[in-house]
C-alpha cells in the first residue's frame, strides 16, 4: 500500500505527457527519447542544452529539490516506524493475555462457569428418548423408545416397527414410517406418547448421511456381521454393501446396515442391526460434553431434535454411563399384523402393550390426573362399519383429547356405544364426562368398570347409534 503526500516545495513535479507526445517536467519539453531511469528507479527526462543563465539557476534548484525529496522520505520512514511500533506493542500485549490466561494459577474456591445443562436431579425419574433413522426417501427404517434413570437402572430399549399404525392429528392414521416425512418435528414423538401412554421427553431423528457422519465422527463402530448385506438393483445388479466377519464399519457402511433389507430379510432384522449399531455407537461417544455438543452441532439439517441441545446432550451422556456399566434391557411393541393392506400394516396390541409399558417405563407413564397430559381414549369399532373410529378421532382430537386405534372389538352387533373408566380411577367421571361431550353421545353411555383399567384412561366401543359420526 502507497500512501500519499502533498507535494513539497521545491521538489519536482512528476514527468507529464506533452502534446507532441513527449514528456515534459518543470514546463521545459524533453523529447520521449531522452528518458533514462535513474538509480531511485524513477523516470526522469535527459538534460537538454541549456544557456550559462538556465544553468546557474538548475545548479541553484538542486539543493533545494534533494532537500524535499529527503523530507518526503524522513515523514513515511518515521509513519512506517511508528505503525511498525503499534503492531509490535499489540502483537506482545496477546502474547501476554494468552500466558496469562493459560499459565495463571486458580483462585481457591473457584471454578469455571458451568456448562448449561438439566439439573442433577433430572435422572432421578426415568427420561425417554425416541431415536429414529431415515433412508434416502426420507422413510423411517428404524426406531427405538430409549429410558435411562430413575428406579430401573439399566438402559431399556422398546422397538417399534416401521409399519405400526399410528394417529397424528391433521394427518390421520398413517405408518411411522411416513410419520417422519411430515414437517411437524413433534409428529412421530407424540404419536408414539399418545399410542403408549408414555412420556417422550425427546425425539432425534437422523438421515442416512447424519447417521454416517455421526459414525464417522467417533471412528467407526466394531460389529460382528453374520451374513454379509447386499442390494439388489431392479436391473438384476447385486452390491456387496458389508461383508461377513467382525470389521469396523465406516459411517457410509453402518448407514447401509441400518437402513437397508437383505434378500428375504424381515424387517425385524433390520431393526435388530439398527439398534446393535446405535448402542455401539453411544458407547463410543465422547464424554466430555463440549465436543459431544460439537459433534451433534455438526450434523446440520439432516438431524431434527424436538428438545435443546443441551439436554439432548445430557441424555445421550446418562445413556453412554449407562451402556458401559451394562447390558440394556431391550424388548419389542406388540403388535398385530395386518395383511389385507397393501403394503402390510401393524397395529398395537392394547392390552399387551400396556403390560409391557408398566413394566419398561414404570415412571414414565402419562397420568391425565396431573391436568398437563391430554386424557388418552382407546375407541374399538364395535360395529365394522369401515371409517366409523376415524370419526370418532376427529371429534376426540377437537375435544383436546388423544385417540388410541383400538381397532375391531371382540364382537360386532353393539348398539349402543359405551364409555368405559375404572372404578378405581378418581379423574373416571370428569374424563367419562369430557369423552361424553367430544363424541356427542348421552350420558347414559358412561360404564363403570371394576376392573382396572390400565390400556387408556378411557375405553369406548362403538355401536350402531354411532352412525356418520353422530348417534342416532
Amino acid at each position: 500500500m502507497t500512501d500519499a503526500y502533498p507535494p513539497t516545495v521545491g521538489a519536482e513535479p512528476p514527468p507529464q505527457v506533452n502534446g507532441s507526445g513527449g514528456l515534459s517536467a518543470g514546463g521545459s519539453g524533453r523529447r520521449s527519447g531522452q528518458r533514462s531511469r535513474d538509480s531511485r528507479g524513477g523516470w526522469f527526462g535527459g538534460r537538454p542544452r541549456r544557456g550559462s543563465g538556465e544553468a546557474a539557476a538548475a545548479d541553484g534548484a538542486r539543493p533545494a529539490m534533494r532537500q524535499g525529496r529527503e523530507a518526503v522520505r524522513r515523514r513515511r520512514n518515521r509513519r512506517h516506524l511508528t505503525v511498525t511500533a503499534v503492531l509490535a506493542a499489540v502483537l506482545v500485549g496477546a502474547v501476554l493475555v494468552v500466558v496469562w490466561t493459560l499459565g495463571r494459577p486458580e483462585t481457591p474456591g473457584a471454578a469455571p462457569a458451568p456448562t448449561p445443562t438439566p439439573s442433577s436431579t433430572w435422572f432421578d425419574q426415568q427420561r425417554t428418548l425416541l431415536v429414529q433413522v431415515r433412508d434416502d426417501d426420507g422413510l423411517t427404517t428404524g426406531t427405538v423408545l430409549l429410558a435411562v434413570g430413575g428406579g430401573p437402572g439399566s438402559v431399556v430399549q422398546l422397538t417399534l416397527p416401521p409399519n405400526l399404525t399410528v394417529d397424528v392429528a391433521g394427518a390421520g392414521t398413517v405408518t411411522l414410517a411416513n410419520a417422519a416425512r411430515l414437517p411437524d418435528t413433534l409428529a412421530s414423538v407424540d404419536a408414539v406418547s399418545d399410542l403408549l401412554g408414555v412420556r417422550v421427553d425427546g425425539g432425534l431423528a437422523l438421515d442416512r448421511l447424519a447417521f454416517a457422519g455421526l459414525v464417522d465422527a467417533i471412528g467407526g463402530v466394531t460389529m460382528d456381521v453374520a451374513t454379509g448385506l447386499t442390494r439388489t438393483t431392479p436391473d438384476g445388479k447385486t452390491t456387496l454393501l458389508v461383508p461377513a466377519g467382525r470389521q469396523t464399519l465406516s459411517g457410509v457402511a453402518a448407514a447401509d446396515y441400518v437402513t437397508t433389507l437383505g434378500p428375504g430379510e424381515g424387517q425385524a432384522a433390520l431393526t435388530a442391526r439398527f439398534v446393535a449399531v446405535l448402542d455401539e455407537v453411544i458407547r463410543r461417544l465422547p464424554e466430555d460434553p463440549p465436543r459431544l455438543r460439537a459433534v451433534l452441532t455438526s450434523l446440520g439439517a439432516l438431524s431434527r431434535t424436538t428438545i435443546p441441545t443441551d439436554d439432548l446432550t445430557a441424555m445421550l451422556l446418562e445413556l453412554r454411563s449407562r451402556l458401559l456399566a451394562g447390558a440394556p434391557k431391550t424388548d419389542e411393541l406388540p403388535t398385530t399384523s395386518l395383511d389385507i393392506a397393501i403394503p402390510p400394516t401393524s397395529r398395537i396390541r392394547a392390552r399387551d402393550a400396556a403390560a409391557l409399558t408398566r413394566d419398561l417405563f414404570p415412571e414414565a407413564l402419562r397420568d391425565a390426573s396431573d391436568g398437563t397430559t391430554r386424557v388418552r381414549v382407546l375407541v374399538q369399532n364395535g360395529v365394522g362399519t369401515p371409517g366409523l373410529g376415524g370419526l370418532a378421532r376427529d371429534r376426540l382430537y377437537e375435544g383436546g383429547l388423544t385417540y388410541v386405534n383400538g381397532g375391531n372389538a371382540d364382537s360386532f352387533g353393539h348398539t349402543d356405544t359405551v364409555v368405559v373408566v375404572a372404578a378405581d380411577d378418581p379423574q373416571g367421571p370428569k374424563n367419562a364426562a369430557a369423552v361424553v361431550a367430544a363424541l356427542d353421545v348421552p350420558p347414559s353411555a358412561v360404564r363403570v368398570s371394576e376392573q382396572t383399567q390400565r390400556i387408556a384412561d378411557v375405553v369406548v366401543v362403538l355401536g350402531s347409534d354411532f352412525v356418520d359420526g353422530s348417534p342416532a
